[in-house]
């Protein structure tokens, strides 16, 4: 189950900024426990995809599991094959997923 946008408006993405402590998604919406990022990073796909297998597998499917952050959307073929490559998230730091 890869975390990929179906459709992008624009075909190039600038990276941007990732300077600072995040504004927005600091507290949980839903449930009573969450991950928080400590410092500045992107996510890949895979990384979320194990990061929610190994939750689903400690907690053996009892409960919810939401996942809020998504894969920051930078489509690129690989040179091998013409499927896009992971894309990575954003993460600001002291944000809560």
């Amino acid at each position: 189950m890869p975390l990929m946008p179906k459709r992008v408006k624009y075909r190039k993405v600038s990276k941007g900024n990732r300077a600072g402590y995040a504004t927005s998604g600091t507290e949980l919406a839903y449930g009573e426990f969450g991950l928080k990022a400590l410092t500045r990073g992107l996510l890949t796909a895979t990384q979320i995809e194990a990061c929610r297998v190994a939750i689903n597998r400690e907690m053996k499917r009892k409960g919810k599991l939401w996942i809020r952050v998504f894969p920051w959307a930078e489509e690129r073929a690989t040179r091998s094959s013409g499927r896009p490559s992971s894309s990575p998230a954003r993460s600001s730091s002291r944000s809560a997923a």
